[in-house]
């Protein structure tokens, strides 16, 4: 993977990392080790991975579950701009159960289709969350009020709420990379936007908490490789720990590469995972499952 490196101070003089830019091109052995092995989620059933086998033709294969979820594109003006993102739906939806919205925002070089199925999220949320894909949401630097990419964030929020029934309590984001980096920035520039989120490969906001209006303290997961650790998301781990209220001291948590801080109030935990053996691309082969079982923690 070609990479451009971006870089900030916060007041204590640590330097932080504040965008990833560049476009895979090969992939990383460190990444891959086993396929990822989905847990079912509540009504789900597990994910398959299908063989290619010789090219021949096989009959169907009985242990592929169907799709719990409707997919669907939608186009959506923001402040003048036609922008876009990509919705899943449970098939069973009932108006009358408020589901938890997922907001999932890619890396760079990537889309919102294309992430979706990178992710596989849909085959573990299932029946239990809507899920909204954003596309090319990647200007970390400019203010919200000039920002299409951050406004799109929200005008997609926005526009799920009027059309589903969304449980406010349970606004989360899932973020890869650059996505990663976006929702620490949009959780310092507009708290309150997400109620947790989830941050793989990424680093915190590029201003001290005391630069954030009114930042508020939410459960936060960040995770990254081992052989990513110039990204910065032990450090951002600490910066929410810090916002949140909780102590230093980390605790064994699971799986076994998470550990928790120690101290935070109820509602308020900072989990930290460090995977073995993994780069900056692909995502850690894990980040779904981890992600799914911290949502459905809180």
């Amino acid at each position: 993977m070609r990479l451009s490196l971006v870089f900030g101070t916060v007041s204590s003089g640590v330097l932080v990392m504040l965008g990833l830019y560049g476009t895979a091109c090969s992939s990383d052995e460190g990444n891959r080790g086993a396929a990822p092995v989905f847990e079912a989620g509540p009504g789900d059933g597990d994910s398959a991975v299908v063989d290619p086998g010789d090219g021949g033709v096989d009959a169907p294969d009985a242990s592929v579950k169907p799709s719990l979820v409707n997919v669907s594109n939608h186009n959506i003006d923001v402040a003048g701009d036609a922008r876009f993102y990509v919705l899943s739906v449970p098939k069973s939806y009932d108006a009358s159960r408020s589901y938890p919205l997922i907001v999932a925002l890619h890396g760079d070089g990537q889309d919102a289709d294309g992430f979706r199925k990178f992710l596989d999220l849909d085959a573990l949320s299932g029946n239990d969350a809507i899920t909204a894909y954003t596309d090319r949401v990647v200007d970390l630097g400019t203010a919200f009020d000039q920002n299409g990419d951050q406004k799109l964030v929200a005008a997609v929020i926005a526009e799920v709420k009027s059309q589903f029934n969304v449980n406010a309590r349970k606004v989360w984001g899932f973020g890869y990379s650059k996505g990663g980096f976006m929702l620490n920035e949009l959780s310092c520039r507009k708290p309150g936007m997400f109620t947790a989120f989830a941050a793989h490969a990424a680093g915190a906001p590029s201003a001290t908490a005391d630069q954030c209006p009114g930042i508020l303290g939410l459960p936060v997961m960040m995770t990254e490789g081992d052989r990513d650790l110039g990204i910065g998301a032990s450090f951002a781990a600490q910066y929410w720990a810090g916002v949140n209220g909780c102590g230093m001291n980390l605790s064994a948590s699971s799986p076994a590469e998470c550990q928790k801080y120690d101290g935070c109030p109820s509602g308020k935990a900072v989990v930290y995972c460090l995977a073995p053996g993994v780069s900056h691309y692909p995502i850690w082969n894990q980040a779904t499952n981890v992600t799914w079982a911290f949502f459905t923690s809180l």
